[in-house]
Parts: structure tokens; sequence; C-alpha cells
């Protein structure tokens, strides 16, 4: 019995199609920038300052464990300032409403970024208490919930080297009030 010329045909365009899938996957593979989320947040205490329930504030560190120097979109981190829902905050297990500012922005500018040198980090001290209304008194816990928006080699050109929505790792912070 011979084999109908339609399902011959049809065989063949699926192995053409799979074929065109498979060389896209592998070109789209091999040309994308192998680079790992190398970063690390830490949050400790302000060495100046115990907790109170005006003046909780922290040290925000944002650590490069990678081997090159990398630009971080500070939009969403503490490197701005508290400008959104960035931090998750428990007193006595009740969760604590962010009442800071909510922005909404343009593009990106050069000035939103910030490097970090390689095996480096970058530091600022944030207050919690300009954001959250923390009880006079409690078992409190901190936790940084954000993420980079935006991360990349220090010398990418290109926007298929950058990663997005970085999310970091880090331990969270507990406290007494």
């Amino acid at each position: 019995m011979r084999p109908r010329p339609s399902s011959n045909w049809a065989g063949r365009a699926l192995g053409t199609a799979a074929a065109l899938v498979l060389t896209l996957v592998a070109f789209l593979i091999g040309s994308a920038p192998v680079m790992a989320a190398p970063l690390d947040a830490q949050l400790t205490f302000s060495l100046s300052s115990q907790p109170s329930p005006n003046s909780v504030r922290l040290v925000f560190t944002l650590v490069n464990q990678a081997d090159k120097p990398v630009r971080v979109l500070k939009w969403q981190t503490p490197l701005e300032g508290i400008l959104g829902r960035i931090f998750q905050v428990r007193c006595d297990g009740r969760e604590l409403i962010y009442n800071g500012p909510l922005i909404k922005r343009g593009p990106p500018t050069a000035e939103d970024y910030v490097t970090i040198p390689a095996k480096g980090s970058l530091e600022t001290v944030v207050n919690l208490s300009e954001a959250y209304d923390f009880p006079a008194s409690g078992s409190c816990e901190v936790r940084f919930n954000g993420v980079a928006l935006e991360v990349l080699s220090a010398d990418a050109r290109l926007p298929q080297e950058m990663l997005r929505n970085v999310r970091m790792s880090g331990e969270p912070l507990s406290f007494f009030l």
C-alpha cells in the first residue's frame, strides 16, 4: 500500500517546524548572557539608636557577591528610601500596614542606577517609623520584601544582558519595642 501524499507532507512539515523551533531555542539559549543573581540583602540596626515606636532605624546593605561590578536599579529598594511596600513588618504576629508614599514613574534614567563593585556593597539607613505605625511595645520582625527590578553587569550594553525582577536573599530582622 502506498502512503498518501497528504500524510507524508504533514509529517515533513511537522518535522521541519520542530527542527525550526529547536534551532531557535538553541540560538536563544546560546546567545543569552550567563549571569546569576549575585545580590544579598542584609538588615541590621543602626548603631546610633535602639528601636522605639518613633524610630526604627535599619541599616540596609546590598552585597554584590559576583566577581564583576553590577549596576542595580534602586527603585523598590531602600537605596532610594521607602517609597513603596518593600518591607513586610509584623509585630506580635500582626502585619503592619504600609502608610508611606506610592509613586508612579516614567522610564529609568542613568541616575536611577547604582554600581556595586565586585565583592563590594552599598549601605543606607532607613527609618521604618516614617512608613509604618509601630505599637508602643511588642515583638516585631522585618523582612525585605522587594526585588531588584533590573540588574546588569557594569559593562552591559544591550537590554537582553539585563536580569529583571531579581529576588534578593536575606534573613528577617527581629526586635522588641
